[in-house]
């Protein structure tokens, strides 16, 4: 995650946008429409570990994927999971739940593989890349 979260294309999804605090990635696998990573720009396992104003950056990052997807896709909420066990870089998965999905259920965002046609998935980036674009200023 710390050699590549900037890349255009990594083998687990495409760079939506970056701002001063994070990486705002589509993960390739859509087990739920919209499902996103926010990854933390400079390396830190624990968010006590950021400095106040990287942590208020990455709290809007996570919190302005959150709106777009929302406001593009109608979720019925919005899962904001940060584990980090297997990688110990600050991260949050943004997975929207719908009203198909078992309230009771477990989240895991790898449970199942969605994989986009080539247009839905061009046409899904560019979507929540224009929502963040309004919404967060520092978004490049």
């Amino acid at each position: 995650m710390c050699l590549n979260a900037h890349l255009a294309t990594n083998p687990h999804g495409d760079l939506i946008a970056e701002t001063d605090s994070s990486y705002v990635r589509l993960a390739i696998n859509q087990t739920q429409a919209g499902y996103s990573v926010v990854i933390a720009k400079r390396h830190a396992p624990e968010i006590h570990l950021l400095t106040p104003v990287e942590r208020d950056g990455f709290f809007r990052d996570v919190a302005a994927v959150g709106e777009v997807l929302s406001e593009l896709l109608a979720p019925v909420k919005l899962a904001n999971l940060m584990m980090g066990f297997r990688m110990p870089h600050l991260h949050c998965h943004v997975l929207p739940q719908y009203r198909s999905d078992d309230p009771f259920g477990p989240l895991n965002p790898q449970d199942g593989e969605v994989r986009l046609s080539e247009h839905d998935w061009s046409d899904r980036l560019s979507a929540i890349r224009s929502g963040l674009l309004a919404t967060v200023p520092e978004v490049q």
